[in-house]
């Protein structure tokens, strides 16, 4: 095992697809961390920083792996758990995939918007049709 820096890609997913875990080892805050959203939607395990940004996201244990900031002992730990079992990097991956998917996808975002708007225009018209004109 060894880490290989690389330049700027266009194509990331294919190194989350070659990777055996993400790790996102932030200690600010950063919004919402794109790299624990790949890696999740890539279906990968995801190693990361026990910060509040990232605690939104994911659940210890479930759908990714949570360390001390600015601890890398307990960042190796993690990741040494995860590479030798590949039977929990794979539940955590699938899990972590499953999350995203519930929780980030464009497409039900859209539907879940859609259906608010209307249900605003539904209930406007329903009580404009029960007051008294």
């Amino acid at each position: 095992g060894s880490i290989r820096w690389i330049p700027f890609r266009d194509d990331v997913w294919t190194l989350y697809a070659a990777a055996d875990v993400a790790v996102v080892p932030t200690y600010y805050a950063e919004g919402t961390p794109k790299g624990v959203l790949e890696g999740m939607a890539m279906a990968r395990p995801v190693v990361c920083s026990d910060v509040p940004s990232i605690r939104a996201l994911v659940s210890d244990n479930h759908d990714a792996k949570l360390f001390r900031p600015r601890d890398p002992n307990a960042l190796a730990d993690q990741v040494a758990s995860l590479l030798a079992s590949s039977d929990n990097r794979t539940r955590l991956g699938v899990a972590a995939r499953a999350s995203a998917l519930a929780r980030f996808d464009a497409n039900a975002a859209a539907r879940m918007a859609v259906t608010k708007v209307y249900a605003g225009f539904l209930s406007r018209a329903q009580a404009a049709a029960s007051s008294p004109v």
